[in-house]
């Protein structure tokens, strides 16, 4: 069975930990908490792996990311057939799940397959985006951590504040802390509205 170690490992590598002086992803949501809070506590990690990418060019990493993983369920931008979410099986029950920020209305937004439609298309019946304001992300790109003795991935670099935004009361351990909070959730015919 692959541990969380070992498919963190293999994340990083594939989007390349150490090729690059300013990174355009990082680990985010369930996994970002679990690797800050719980990991040195050796508690059982049971999600999916979340990447908050946001970069212009996902499709360039998508080729690399592919020839490791199975896609398994994506999302696209009905405007322009891009990527918005998408996830990678393992092979033993463990997701990559990729999160392509998308920057509109002043704020960085992204969406998922909320209703659990799975449309083969990528298309769903509406979409669901939750924000993260901009100011949240540090000029100088995510910071580079090392989880495990010479093991290393990229977390934003200032986590405390998004884990906060995205999970308020986080550093006390709660099992019911379910999906992450955002002050602003639209949910949307087209992604054209989200530029309106």
């Amino acid at each position: 069975m692959i541990r969380f170690e070992n498919a963190l490992g293999i994340i990083t590598d594939i989007l390349g930990c150490s090729k690059s002086e300013n990174p355009k992803w990082f680990v985010g949501f369930g996994a970002l908490l679990y690797l800050i809070r719980d990991h040195k506590q050796c508690i059982d990690f049971k999600q999916d792996i979340d990447i908050c990418y946001f970069g212009d060019d996902y499709e360039s990493i998508r080729e690399s990311i592919c020839k490791e993983l199975t896609p398994t369920n994506r999302i696209i931008d009905d405007r322009n057939n891009k990527i918005l979410f998408e996830s990678f099986e393992f092979g033993n029950g463990i997701h990559l799940d990729m999160f392509v920020f998308v920057k509109a209305k002043g704020e960085l937004w992204h969406t998922y397959d909320y209703f659990l439609e799975f449309p083969e298309d990528g298309i769903p019946s509406s979409y669901h985006f939750k924000n993260l304001p901009i100011n949240m992300i540090h000029p100088m790109g995510p910071y580079r951590y090392e989880y495990k003795y010479d093991e290393y991935t990229y977390i934003p670099r200032l986590y405390g504040t998004i884990l906060d935004y995205w999970y308020p009361g986080w550093a006390v351990p709660d099992p019911n802390f379910g999906v992450s909070k955002c002050s602003k959730i639209l949910t949307l015919q087209s992604c054209e509205d989200l530029c309106q």
